[in-house]
């Protein structure tokens, strides 16, 4: 996938919290995986 397009998922992605039901782990994990994805970036390990 390419970059804009990932990017556009990225920002177009947190419309799905507006849900009652989200888990807010995973409303702030969402952020980062799409940073590391998008820069090519590696996590650091916990």
């Amino acid at each position: 996938m390419n970059r804009e397009r990932q990017l556009a998922e990225a920002l177009v992605g947190p419309a799905d919290s507006f849900a009652d039901d989200v888990d807010p782990v995973v409303l702030l994990d969402r952020p980062a995986s799409n940073g590391v994805e998008i820069t090519g970036a590696t996590r650091s390990a916990s």
